[in-house]
C-alpha cells in the first residue's frame, strides 16, 4: 500500500481548516514519490494477477443468496454520502476538540478521504472499466474498498493493532460486499486495497500525549 510523506498537520485551531487546501495538494503529489514506486508495482502486479480469477469470483457470488445481507450493508456503510458525512463530522471533532493527538488524526482520516477521491475518481473516469451488472463504467477501482483501507491504515498508525486489525476486518468486509452485490470485480477491489495510504506519516504517531 502506498505511503505519502507529508508535513505534520496543523497542531492548533487557527491553522486547522486554513491549512486543509495546501496540505492535500502536498499529500496528493506525495503519493507519486520514489519511496511509492515499489508498492505501486507490486499492487499492479497483485491486480494484474487477479484479473484471471475476476469471472469465477462473480459466478460464485452470484450464485450465493445467502450473501445478499452482506451486499447491502457494504453498500449502506460505503454510500458516498454517509462518508462523506462521517468525515466531515471527524474533521469538525478534531476541530473542537483540545487533544492534539486526536485533533491531528482526525485530519489526517479528512485529508485521506480527500485524496483518495480524487484520485480513485481519476482513475475511474480514465480506465472506464464497466461493472459486473452492466450498469456503468465506474467499476475500477473500487471507491469503497479504497475508503476503508485508507482509513484502517491511519488508524494503524495511530493505534496499532488492536484498532487496526477490526478496521482492516470492516474493510475487507465492505470489499467482499462489492463483490456480492456484482458491483465490482475481484480486481477492482484488489486494487482499492492497495491503492493508497495518504497522510499517514505524522510526527511520533504512537505518542499517547498526541505531542
Amino acid at each position: 500500500m502506498t505511503h505519502s510523506t507529508p508535513p505534520s498537520p496543523p497542531a492548533t485551531r487557527e491553522r486547522y481548516l486554513k491549512d486543509f487546501p495546501q496540505q492535500f495538494l502536498l499529500n496528493l503529489k506525495g503519493l507519486f514519490s520514489k519511496q511509492n514506486l515499489l508498492p505501486m508495482l507490486i499492487g499492479v502486479g497483485a491486480t494484474a494477477t487477479t484479473t484471471a480469477f475476476d469471472d469465477p469470483i462473480k459466478d460464485f457470488f452470484y450464485g450465493h443468496e445467502r450473501l445478499e445481507e452482506l451486499g447491502e450493508a457494504g453498500s449502506v456503510i460505503g454510500n458516498h454520502l454517509v462518508v462523506a458525512g462521517v468525515t466531515g463530522g471527524l474533521l469538525l471533532s478534531g476541530y473542537l476538540s483540545t487533544d492534539p493527538r486526536h485533533r491531528s488524526m482526525m485530519f489526517i482520516l479528512a485529508q485521506g478521504y480527500a485524496v483518495n477521491t480524487t484520485v480513485t475518481a481519476a482513475v475511474k473516469v480514465t480506465t472506464r472499466r464497466l461493472r459486473p451488472d452492466g450498469e456503468n463504467r465506474v467499476s475500477f477501482p473500487s471507491g469503497h474498498t479504497s475508503t476503508f483501507f485508507t482509513w484502517a491504515t491511519i488508524l494503524d498508525h495511530y493505534y496499532g493493532r488492536k484498532i487496526a486489525i477490526p478496521a482492516y476486518l470492516v474493510a475487507t468486509l465492505v470489499g467482499i460486499s462489492r463483490l456480492e452485490s456484482s458491483r465490482h470485480f475481484l480486481s477492482d477491489v484488489v486494487a482499492g486495497a492497495w491503492w493508497e495510504e495518504p497522510s499517514s506519516e505524522v510526527p511520533n504517531p504512537w505518542n499517547r500525549s498526541g505531542e
